[in-house]
C-alpha cells in the first residue's frame, strides 16, 4: 500500500512542571518549547493531581516547598502508580534534603538557582535511561490496564481480558511503534 499520504509526525516529549513561582513557570515553559517538549504547567500539588489523573507524562519537575505542602509526598503518590522520572527542582540545596529526596523516590535532585541548559541535560538523560529501561521490560501499562509482551496478554485491574489476534497484533504494533503517530 502506499503511505505517502500520511503524514508522520515525531511526538514531543510531555512534561508537566509543578512550581508556585509563576515567572519560573513560565521561563522553564518557554525554555523547554523551544528545545522541542511540549511542557504543562501546575502553581500547587492539588491542581498536579488532578492533571496526573487524567494525562500521562514522560517526565514531572516538581518544586519539594510550595505552600500547599512538601514536593515528598506528591512523589510517592506518583510512584505508587508510574514510574515516570522526576525531578526535584528546589531552594533546598543542603544535602540532607537531597538525600532524603532521592530516598522517596526522586530521580534526579536539582537546586536553585540553576542554569537552564543543566536542566535541559538532566531531562534528555533521564529521558534516554527510562526509555532504555523500558524497552526492555515484558510489562507495558497504561491507567489501569498492564499487556505482557511475552504471553500478549492484557489484564485490567488483575482481571484476564481476552483479545483476538487482531486485536494482539494492534498492541503489538502501537508498542514497536511508541512515541510514534501511526
Amino acid at each position: 500500500k502506499n503511505f505517502s499520504k500520511f503524514k508522520w509526525i515525531m511526538i514531543k516529549k510531555s512534561i508537566l512542571l509543578v512550581d508556585d513561582d509563576q515567572r519560573l513557570r513560565e521561563l522553564l515553559k518557554d525554555y523547554l518549547n523551544e528545545k522541542n517538549f511540549q511542557v504543562f504547567t501546575s502553581e500547587d500539588f492539588d491542581e498536579a493531581k488532578e492533571i496526573l489523573g487524567f494525562f500521562i507524562f514522560d517526565l514531572i519537575i516538581l518544586d519539594r516547598m510550595m505552600p500547599t505542602g512538601d514536593g515528598i509526598n506528591l512523589i510517592q503518590d506518583i510512584k505508587k502508580s508510574s514510574n515516570t522520572p522526576i525531578i526535584m527542582l528546589t531552594a533546598m540545596s543542603e544535602d540532607n534534603h537531597k538525600i532524603d529526596g532521592l530516598k522517596k523516590g526522586t530521580d534526579d535532585y536539582l537546586s536553585k538557582p540553576f542554569e537552564p541548559e543543566e536542566l535541559f541535560l538532566r531531562i534528555n538523560n533521564l529521558l534516554k535511561l527510562y526509555e532504555n529501561i523500558n524497552q526492555e521490560e515484558l510489562l507495558i501499562s497504561f491507567g489501569n490496564f498492564i499487556y505482557n509482551t511475552k504471553t500478549n496478554s492484557l489484564k485490567v485491574n488483575d482481571k484476564d481480558i481476552y483479545l483476538t489476534e487482531g486485536e494482539n497484533n494492534l498492541l503489538s504494533k502501537l508498542i514497536d511503534n511508541k512515541n510514534n503517530t501511526l
